[in-house]
């Protein structure tokens, strides 16, 4: 065996073994998980390095703990670790079991400076697995908030759909609304995200949804997200169910808040979905959604992000 070679192997024994004096929290393991609810915090923590890795999601792989949450609404719930002492991580699961882990929820690193926040949509009864981590070999304490509400109205795609009287207009106009109560329902692939928006990553933040409808073919809109209170981001598909297949175009030109736009042009008969969103995990707020239709009539139609 070559020196590197034992080198190495000592530097990963060195790394799986608690250090010395250091307390192992009770909840290091995910089958130790402790029960939580809504409150801010819900939770406070220590993490350490005598607290190790498990579970083997794909999220994170340095010191992690757990914790089982209940949901105690229909809508969205938000988890954060805001405020903490150090870089941490979230992750959220379905379901309580942890081999396997159930599907992956929402997974975020930095969000509210280096804590992370995660927001995902929740029937009231679902169970959830939180994972709190750190980003590299960190340690440190901090707080778990959790909150639950119901979802805004245009929080899915379907909601449009079922109820387009409630929420149609016709030609020119302009919506205000508010992302921060929405769930993180729609992102990119990162490859998508990086080619049409020019993020790293693909955006996990909250986002609401608009659509129009092209009737006469060959048309031109403007849309901008105007005064936003956060790092706004806008984006355009015609099927919600497969966003990097049909992705159009994407705003996010403005580094801070700032007024995106978005000008599509030639498009064809058809229907087009317009996603409010934002650039990190946390960024949400208000804003004004406005439309302008060149060549066309062009019905836009407040809508729920599914």
């Amino acid at each position: 065996m070559s020196r590197a070679s034992v080198f190495f192997m000592g530097v990963a024994l060195i790394l799986a073994i608690p250090a010395v004096g250091s307390t192992q929290s009770a909840n290091d393991d995910c089958a130790n998980a402790i029960v939580v609810t809504d409150g801010a915090p819900s939770a406070t923590f220590d993490i350490t390095a005598g607290d190790t890795n498990d579970g083997a999601g794909s999220c994170m792989t340095w010191y992690n703990i757990w914790y089982e949450y209940t949901a105690t609404c229909t809508g969205v719930a938000v988890v954060d670790t805001c405020g903490g002492s150090f870089d941490s991580m979230l992750a959220a699961y379905d379901g309580l079991t942890c081999s396997p882990l159930g599907t992956e929820l929402a997974c975020v690193d930095d969000a509210c400076g280096s804590q992370a926040l995660v927001s995902f949509p929740v029937t009231v009864g679902d169970e959830i697995l939180i994972e709190v981590g750190s980003f590299g070999w960190y340690a440190g304490s901090g707080g778990l908030n959790i909150s639950c509400a119901a979802s805004p109205a245009n929080d899915t795609c379907t909601g449009a759909a079922a109820d387009p009287a409630s929420y149609g207009i016709t030609g020119d106009g302009s919506w205000p609304d508010d992302t921060a109560p929405a769930a993180n329902d729609y992102q990119l692939s990162s490859a998508y995200a990086s080619a049409y928006c020019g993020w790293s990553t693909d955006t996990q933040s909250p986002d609401v949804v608009y659509f129009f409808d092209v009737s006469n073919g060959s048309g031109d809109v403007t849309l901008s997200m105007s005064n936003p209170s956060f790092d706004a981001s806008l984006w355009v598909v015609t099927d919600c169910a497969d966003l990097d297949g049909t992705v159009l175009d994407c705003a996010d030109n403005i580094d801070g808040p700032g007024t995106e736009t978005l000008t599509l042009t030639g498009l064809e008969d058809g229907r087009y979905y317009v996603i409010c969103d934002g650039y990190t995990a946390s960024t949400a707020g208000t804003f004004t959604l406005t439309s302008t239709g060149v060549d066309v009539p062009v019905e836009l139609v407040r809508m729920i992000v599914d």
